[in-house]
Formats: structure tokens, sequence, C-alpha cells
């Protein structure tokens, strides 16, 4: 797979492995967490990651079923 790590049980994938992922920018990951887009959590050491189930929702259009705009 890729280099990811776990946390608390989750596959935790740092966020310049995500924006390659999904072929966007680092920036771009931010605004979208921002907006709720993606969701992310942070490590004992302040960083932010993504887990992977969240980053595949958001690779196949699955993301924000709820009624948010996933585009």
């Amino acid at each position: 797979m890729t280099d990811s790590k776990t946390y608390q049980g989750q596959a935790a994938l740092p966020i310049g492995e995500v924006a390659r992922m999904l072929g966007v920018s680092v920036g771009t990951l931010r605004n979208w967490e921002k907006s709720g887009k993606i969701a992310t959590f942070r490590t004992p050491g302040g960083q932010r990651r993504f887990r992977a189930e969240d980053v595949e929702a958001l690779r196949s259009g699955t993301a924000l079923a709820e009624g948010g705009d996933a585009a």
C-alpha cells in the first residue's frame, strides 16, 4: 500500500499523500477540511491526518451523502 501509519486503529494518511492520491493541492485539502468536505484528525504532535476510508469515499464520489456538496 502506501507509507501510511495507523493512529487509534485507523489508517492515517498525511496531507501530502492524500493530495497526491486525489490530484489536488495541499491547500485545496485544507479548504475541503474547513468546509466539511473531508474530515481530519490530529496526531498527538498536531499533524493533520486523513482516514483512508474517508479519502476513498471522496475519490469514489460517495462523500457527504448526507446532503453536502461533494463537488
